[in-house]
Parts: C-alpha cells; sequence; structure tokens
C-alpha cells in the first residue's frame, strides 16, 4: 500500500512540471491595438506577445518603426487573427505567448511573427521557452539581413546605425497579402531580388508581359527592374 502511494504522488509531481496546454489560450483574436512591434491586445482584453521574435522597446531606435508596420499593416484595429501556441503560454509578465495567423487576401494563411522578421522588422528570438517557429524565424532573419530589408539596411538599427525610422522615415511596404513567407534556400537559378516565385537574373532582361505575374514583392536590386516606383511591389499596372 505504501508502495502504491509513493508511485502515485510520484506521477502527480511528473503531471505537475508539464508545460501547460498548447491550447491554454483563446483560439483568436479580434485586435485593438498594437502596444509595441511584439505585442498587441486583442478586443476581450487578452494582451498577445507575439512567438519566436523581438523588436526594439518603444523607447529604442526602431521601436516606433516596427511599432508603425506592425499597427497600420500588419495587425490593423479589427484584424481577425488565428493564435497558434507552443508548449508555454504564458510569460512571466501574465502575456499569452502565441503567433497571430492572418488570412491574406490572397485566401493563404501567414504567421505574422514570421512576417515581421521577414521584412526586417523584428529579430528571431527565442522567447518563453519556445521553439515552434524558431528554425523559420531565424532563416528569415537570414534573408532580410542578407536583402538589407528594413531594419538591416545600411545604417540601419541592426546594422549598429542611427537611422531610427523616425517620423519622415515610411514603415514596411504593403506586400499584397501581406509578405510571404522567405523562399527556399538559393541553388538554383532565382534571383533573390524576386522571393514570391522564380525568376532568372539577366541576361536577357525580362520585361512584365514576359513573366505573366503581376504585384510581387521585389528586394534591392532589382536587375529587371520590375518595380519602377520602388515601393517594394513589382509589376503594378
Amino acid at each position: 500500500m505504501l508502495r502504491f502511494a509513493i508511485i502515485w504522488l510520484v506521477a502527480l509531481a511528473a503531471l505537475a512540471l508539464l508545460p501547460p496546454s498548447a491550447d491554454a489560450g483563446p483560439a483568436s483574436c479580434t485586435v485593438s491595438r498594437v502596444v509595441d512591434g511584439d505585442t498587441f491586445d486583442c478586443t476581450d482584453g487578452t494582451r498577445i506577445r507575439m512567438l519566436q521574435i523581438n523588436t526594439p522597446e518603444s523607447n529604442e531606435c526602431g521601436g516606433a518603426w516596427a511599432t508603425s508596420a506592425l499597427a497600420n499593416i500588419f495587425l490593423r484595429p479589427g484584424t481577425v487573427a488565428r493564435l497558434e501556441y507552443d508548449a508555454v503560454t504564458v510569460d512571466r509578465y501574465g502575456r499569452t505567448l502565441a503567433a497571430p495567423i492572418v488570412r491574406g487576401t490572397d485566401g493563404g494563411d501567414y504567421n505574422i511573427s514570421i512576417v515581421m522578421v521577414y521584412v526586417g522588422l523584428a529579430k528571431s528570438a527565442y522567447y518563453g521557452d519556445n521553439s515552434k517557429f524558431l528554425t523559420w524565424a531565424q532563416n528569415s532573419e537570414t534573408w532580410a539581413r542578407n536583402a538589407g530589408w528594413n531594419m538591416w539596411k545600411l545604417g540601419g538599427p541592426y546594422n549598429g546605425g542611427t537611422d531610427c525610422g523616425g517620423s519622415g522615415a515610411a514603415p514596411a511596404p504593403a506586400p499584397p497579402a501581406p509578405a510571404p513567407p522567405p523562399p527556399p534556400p538559393p541553388g538554383n537559378n532565382c534571383h533573390a531580388s524576386y522571393p514570391d516565385f522564380c525568376i532568372p537574373p539577366p541576361p536577357p532582361d525580362l520585361d512584365c508581359p514576359d513573366i505573366g505575374r503581376k504585384r510581387f514583392t521585389v528586394l534591392a536590386p532589382d536587375p529587371h527592374g520590375f518595380d519602377g516606383d520602388h515601393d517594394g511591389v513589382g509589376c503594378e499596372s
């Protein structure tokens, strides 16, 4: 009997040490406001700290830049996001840890944590003992850094610069749906300026009618000149 009681107590202790269930929080969130570049509030009062990323604090260089992009492009008030969880669902500040998944205008689902890293407005981060999307975030950071995108540009805060994206600087250009997930690693004849699909580098020089696609993401240096107005979107007309 004593042996059975000891085994039972050990089992209870083991259960107590298990991480919280990944479905412990709400299944979805309607955004009420953005707090900073990696945190936002839901209309039900839940505060979400986004998984696998970190942005500068509001009083740091680049903080207002990341906050503005998240609030005005990716998670505008009223946006409905599905919430994806990892093993640990609440941090030490009482915030819910989740990745917001938003349905784009193309019908695809986009992890906004990854999007923020991919467009160069956040860094990958191991936060809250969670790692579900960590590799994806790290690969996205490598892509953004190599492309010199937003805060990774020369003089930007992620390159040790002082261009903090002040009041006169535009936030990340709004891609069509929102930004696509990171492309596969290079290894074929696809130019890195066109991450949405494979476009080979010149020669020959290609024009928009040659590729049969419109409104796709364009990064510098854009050797084919698809983005004539330099807003980050190619072949708009």
